[in-house]
């Protein structure tokens, strides 16, 4: 398969110049015309040739930006289906309007293994990185049943609702963080550039400083000698614990402290807990098996804790137990979600169940992260002011002393 670049115009004049993957020019041109374009000019890339994979690198935009080129592709994807066009005319469609290098070489690969007779799903999972297992196995759903165009719906508004979970989440956890390193900056740039000046007159007194002033003098002579070391050993340990975050057992440890913690710990169960509603409602209304779609809700939490349980709650499910009861067993999941999902699935109702759960803890989270809004803002400033008080403390002792000798 050959790359093409292009200029063409589109159905309300506007000129569009894009790359094109296809077989011959001749072919280019037809797929152009076929997403309702014409044509102005259609030149074969130099040394381009056709691959089992995108080529262009994945940057570390194209990483920070890949969750949004994904909702963005599902939501176009999803809307030109429901309106009746063809798989292949919706993706040269979206593959036009596509601003991201990497994602469009990618849905231009995409586009060229359906032509050549590949199932989407089976494409699409060439890309763990953008496209994760549940949402291969919608698409794979919606392939099988002829209902990809409602599949393509579902997962619109499944996503739609998880990315405004972690918005909400990052929004809240922005600007004490933006606070907390600005506030960090200038202390450590007071303590390494303001303060050996002032504690070099000082000590220069030859006097017997207080032990708050020679502790801070004795802080300031190692940060001004050894910053560059001092920075490097943060550096290496910030990769260890994240190495260490890394490893099965570690993050078990630290998943399971994590959940113990006095509000951080509610909002990560809350926000789990939205996901795993969320995500065995959209597995169930696709047609899913009750245990896929447990299996599934499994790979979207981020808890090990949590997975661990509700691994093992998939294996007495398979073996006849009651979901909501093996729930309860666990401990670990909140007795209101058991309780409700055991009613759900006697009643026939489970995914109205699982809807109210997953409404219920929303709400939930937006109350939690309000609650730490009111708690970290304080604290980090409470912080930052006892870190400033020390130091005019430090600095102010020496001088009421020699006030006081000089009298």
């Amino acid at each position: 398969m050959s790359e093409f670049k292009y200029r063409a115009k589109d159905r309300t004049g506007k000129i569009i110049a894009a790359v094109i993957q296809a077989q011959s020019e001749k072919e280019a041109i037809e797929r152009i015309c076929q997403a309702g374009q014409y044509p102005l000019s259609v030149d074969l890339v130099a040394g381009a040739t056709g691959s089992t994979r995108a080529e262009r690198p994945m940057s570390l935009m194209d990483m920070m930006n890949a969750r949004k080129n994904v909702t963005d592709f599902t939501r176009q994807l999803a809307n030109l289906l429901k309106s009746g066009i063809p798989i292949l005319n919706a993706l040269g469609i979206v593959i036009d309007q596509c601003e991201s290098p990497y994602f469009r070489s990618v849905l231009q690969h995409v586009f060229g293994e359906i032509r050549d007779g590949k199932k989407f799903s089976e494409v699409l999972a060439k890309y763990p990185g953008l496209f994760d297992a549940f949402y291969i196995s919608m698409v794979r759903v919606g392939e099988d049943n002829g209902t990809l165009p409602d599949v393509m719906a579902r997962l619109i508004e499944y996503r739609r609702k998880y990315d405004e979970i972690r918005g909400k989440i990052k929004g809240a956890l922005a600007y004490p963080a933006l606070v907390a390193c600005v506030g960090f900056a200038t202390v450590l740039y007071i303590v390494t550039q303001v303060l050996p000046k002032f504690l070099t007159l000082i000590e220069n007194t030859r006097m017997k400083l207080p032990p708050v002033t020679a502790g801070l003098l004795k802080v300031v002579t190692f940060l001004h000698t050894y910053f560059a070391v001092f920075a490097i050993g943060l550096g290496i340990l910030y990769i260890a614990l994240i190495n260490l975050y890394r490893l099965p057992k570690s993050r078990l440890m630290i998943d399971r402290l994590l959940l113990r913690l006095p509000v951080c710990g509610r909002l990560i169960l809350e926000s789990e807990m939205v996901k795993f509603s969320r995500t065995l409602i959209t597995s169930l209304e696709s047609g899913l098996h009750i245990l896929i779609s447990l299996e599934l809700a499994c790979s979207v939490l981020s808890n090990r804790v949590l997975v661990a349980e509700l691994e093992r709650c998939v294996d007495d499910v398979r073996n006849g137990m009651s979901l909501g009861l093996r729930m309860k067993m666990a401990k670990v999941f909140p007795s209101m979600v058991a309780g409700m999902i055991a009613v759900g699935e006697e009643s026939g109702r489970l995914t109205e169940m699982l809807g109210q759960i997953a409404d219920d803890y929303e709400w939930r989270v937006n109350e939690t992260i309000r609650a730490i809004m009111v708690l970290i803002e304080p604290a980090i400033i409470l912080v930052l002011g006892a870190i400033v008080g020390f130091i005019v403390v430090a600095l102010l002792l020496p001088l009421f002393q020699m006030d006081a000798l000089a009298r």
